[in-house]
């Protein structure tokens, strides 16, 4: 029976895409001489063949360009073993995760075209050119399986492009330990840019050379000038000079490219130069604007993941200009550039008049019966792949349309049918929702919230690359737009992270924050307003059934395991 379901997997992942091999029973050994399999696939009978003679052998997937594949091994259980390293390079990426029976993890990302190498941290590993790794359901020895995240199994269009960061670390690496970057060619390193070895010989440059196939042919001509134009734009070359060369190149193309699109080309390479510059500004202004204490440009550089020189001088170029004619920060006594932000925003507070009365709100699960919720309050929903967070917003909704303006914000149903069958779970006719007012919108929440209403954001998607450090801005956004009402914000969160996207940060703003797993867990990692002074509810989980794609049923009791209950209670 193992043998049958080894099989399947094996065939499954070949109708991926992935090249396969066999690996003997509880070992990381092929069962085959797989050399051949890392420029070719094996067909289904010979996959049919293989767990014919090894009926429980375990499924290898040969890593690099044969299955567009790259994996980072984290085993966490090894001394030495920095978590803060995994936190760097990969915090709020998601992409397929699958876990070793040792309870190491594997993180699964597109090719990257490099050599796979071992302990470039200690307990990390990388599997690419030269590689296999081992897939699930295979298991160990003991008998321990791998085992996919639940919602983050392997697919190829689920998988996500291989961190620029970790890619130059991975390059530094192997360059320290005298190996080729990318599978033997020591002089090309990535995206086709040729690095001169100054002790390179005639050969090894014939050899770089003859590997120089395959551009500007039918099928990439396209992206390689456009990639060309972009190079060329960016260094600031002169114009006239960009457009001799894309000619000479367009009409050297197999076949020519056409001379009236070359233009095209330059106009979209200055296009994209001209939004990057614009956008770093914006990117900028917005971390100043949500910042708070001092700053320096190497926060910044971090937090944008700026590495070349010619965009830090930029943010330099750009804190000048906010600093002396904008006026919006300026530097802090005689330190060399640290910032702060002119804030002349001091409102009164009004203690006499404060209206302490909490909302009334009803939630799933007696949620309301455990935190107090007032006006201007945000609340996180941080919740992993289909795990419940729309069915949660949407029983929110029809608790509270009664007694509240609903303004539901949603970013993924947007022609009506996913909603109208989603509301259909409800058994009600679609005039019943009519208090609601559902809104298709993807970016931009502030502009459209509504002061003193019920605001559902379903869901604010910042991405699991970079882009996820701005969540905590964009929250804090969005608590800026509130007067008598609040905001329910539901972010994305992965399986084997705490918090949502964005990190930990994202728990700022909220005044009460939920995190809801695949296995049908819900936990109160912040409940700021105790319902209960003697009940705190931080921590506070409770395990529920999701009936019918909208009812939430509760399988236990609330658990509290930080209960504190006074001596005169007991």
């Amino acid at each position: 029976m193992a043998g049958n379901v080894f099989l399947k997997f094996a065939l499954d992942y070949l109708n991926m895409g992935f090249s396969i091999i066999p690996v003997l029973p509880g070992e990381k050994k092929p069962a085959i001489k797989w050399a051949e399999f890392q420029t070719r696939r094996a067909t289904a009978a010979e996959i049919v063949d293989w767990w014919r003679r090894w009926p429980e052998a375990n499924l290898g997937i040969v890593t690099g360009e044969i299955s567009d594949l790259s994996v980072i091994d984290f085993d966490q259980y090894k001394e030495g073993y920095n978590p803060d390293i995994e936190q760097q390079y990969f915090d709020n990426i998601i992409t397929p995760t699958s876990k070793t029976p040792r309870g190491g993890t594997h993180l699964w990302f597109k090719n990257c075209g490099l050599s796979g190498c071992v302990d470039i941290f200690p307990g990390i590993d990388f599997r690419c050119v030269g590689n296999f790794i081992i897939a699930p359901p295979s298991k160990n020895g003991d008998g321990k399986e791998y085992k996919w995240v639940e919602g983050l199994e392997l697919n190829p269009r689920s998988l996500t492009s291989f961190p620029e960061g970790f890619k130059a670390t991975v390059v530094k690496f192997l360059e320290s330990k005298g190996l080729p970057p990318l599978g033997g060619n020591k002089d090309i390193l990535t995206n086709s840019i040729y690095i001169c070895d100054k002790t390179a010989t005639a050969t090894d440059y014939d050899k770089v050379r003859q590997s120089a196939t395959g551009f500007y042919v039918k099928g990439r001509r396209d992206d390689d000038l456009f990639h060309l134009a972009n190079s060329l734009v960016k260094v600031k070359c002169d114009m006239g000079f960009v457009w001799q060369t894309l000619n000479i190149v367009a009409k050297n193309c197999e076949p020519p490219f056409p001379e009236n699109e070359v233009n095209i080309k330059i106009q979209s390479a200055l296009d994209r130069c001209e939004r990057k510059e614009g956008k770093l500004s914006d990117d900028v202004r917005e971390y100043v604007s949500a910042t708070t204490g001092d700053f320096s440009a190497t926060n910044i550089y971090n937090f944008l993941n700026i590495a070349t020189n010619s965009d830090k001088k930029n943010v330099n170029k750009i804190l000048e200009r906010f600093c002396k004619n904008e006026k919006i920060i300026e530097r802090v006594g005689n330190k060399n550039g640290i910032y702060r932000l002119i804030d002349e925003d001091s409102p009164i507070i009004n203690i006499t008049n404060a209206d302490t009365t909490p909302l009334e709100i009803k939630f799933p699960l007696g949620i309301h019966e455990l935190v107090k919720i007032h006006k201007s309050n945000v609340i996180i929903i941080a919740g992993e792949s289909n795990s419940g967070k729309t069915a949660l917003c949407m029983n929110v909704a029809e608790m509270n349309m009664n007694d509240w303006k609903v303004n539901y914000l949603s970013s993924e149903m947007q022609d009506g049918t996913e909603l109208r069958i989603r509301l259909d779970e409800f058994q009600k006719p679609p005039e019943y929702w009519s208090k609601v007012d559902f809104r298709f919108r993807v970016d931009k929440f502030p502009d459209v919230i509504r002061p003193d209403d019920l605001n559902i954001v379903d869901y604010l998607d910042e991405g699991a690359g970079n882009d996820a450090t701005h969540m905590v801005m964009r929250i804090r956004q969005i608590s800026h737009k509130l007067g008598k009402g609040i905001a329910i914000i539901c972010i994305q969160k992965s399986s084997v992270k705490q918090y949502g996207f964005g990190g930990e940060g994202t728990k700022n703003t909220a005044r009460l924050y939920m995190t809801i797993t695949g296995q049908n867990k819900l936990t109160i990692e912040k409940g700021k307003i105790w319902r209960n002074k003697f009940k705190n509810p931080n921590g506070a989980f409770i395990e529920f059934s999701l009936v019918g794609g909208c009812k939430f049923i509760k399988k236990t009791e609330w658990v509290f395991p930080k209960d504190i209950v006074d001596d005169k209670t007991s």
